[in-house]
């Protein structure tokens, strides 16, 4: 192994990992929030949101080592290669599925079933991951030609959005969530609601530019609407922005994980049915 190499792979998929754990007890927290407001604080959803950052935690290990070893060996994997970043890709998951079992928030009498239900799902994760690997592999043996995956780090946090062309939309934004989250609790939650969806939408790469305009042109629309007192709003157009966004959203599987997850906490903080 290139000593080189793995001292740059491990600095990067340090960085992404703990960006992504932050991310992940983010996504828990939001998760619990809208538990809580339908009433119902069963903690199964913990298993959608572990499984979807075992799949984020496995594309960080992949881009950045096919990264790196297409950087420097002529755009062309090795089969000892392709080997390696499975057993790093599998080294993480298995090790998340191994604490399954510590992981917080799931009742002692459910602690079975959730172990079960999330090792089969983290093996499925493992499985697609080490499976994408090696589809790539073959097609360069082949000579069909493969493009570079997006490097890891090239997200677009809500906190550095102005580098972008939505950086207009994503300042408003974060200008109006300072002033919601120091409204109160309820409204503070909705913010850090607010804020993950944001993320989501403006690195999506499933949604097109003009989609993910018209989505944020939404969320900051709501994020305003969030600060007027609840007499002032028209529940009919509000309710008709919150249907459209979620139509939006629909073309990309993570921004409509994020919308599925802050759904309740919406329609708990507008009134919605």
């Amino acid at each position: 192994m290139d000593e080189a190499l793995k001292d740059i792979a491990n600095l990067q998929i340090g960085q992404e990992l703990g960006r992504l754990a932050e991310e992940l007890q983010r996504a828990i927290q939001i998760g619990t929030n809208a538990a809580a407001a339908r009433g119902n604080l069963n903690p199964a959803f913990r298993i959608d949101i572990e499984v979807e950052y075992a799949s984020k935690f496995a594309s960080v290990i992949s881009d950045t080592w096919i990264e790196l070893f297409e950087g420097k060996y002529d755009g062309k994997l090795t089969r000892e290669q392709v080997d390696f970043v499975k057993k790093e890709i599998a080294t993480v998951l298995d090790a998340r599925k191994s604490n399954s079992a510590n992981f917080p928030g799931f009742p002692q009498s459910a602690s079975g079933a959730f172990q079960g239900e999330i090792a089969k799902r983290l093996e499925s994760v493992k499985a697609s991951a080490c499976t994408g690997v090696e589809v790539r592999f073959r097609k360069q043996e082949a000579g069909v030609s493969t493009r570079k995956p997006h490097p890891p780090g090239t997200h677009i946090a809500i906190g550095n959005a102005a580098n972008v062309n939505f950086g207009q939309q994503t300042g408003q934004i974060v200008s109006t969530l300072n002033q919601l989250s120091a409204q109160s609790e309820e409204s503070k939650q909705l913010s850090e609601a607010i804020k993950t969806l944001s993320e989501a939408v403006t690195r999506s790469q499933e949604l097109s530019e003009e989609s993910r305009k018209q989505a944020l042109d939404v969320i900051s629309e709501l994020a305003n609407q969030a600060l007027v007192n609840s007499q002032d709003r028209q529940p009919s157009v509000m309710k008709a922005l919150f249907l459209g966004l979620g139509t939006i959203l629909g073309t990309s599987a993570d921004a409509m994980t994020v919308w599925t997850t802050c759904t309740p906490l919406f329609k708990a903080f507008f009134g919605f049915n």
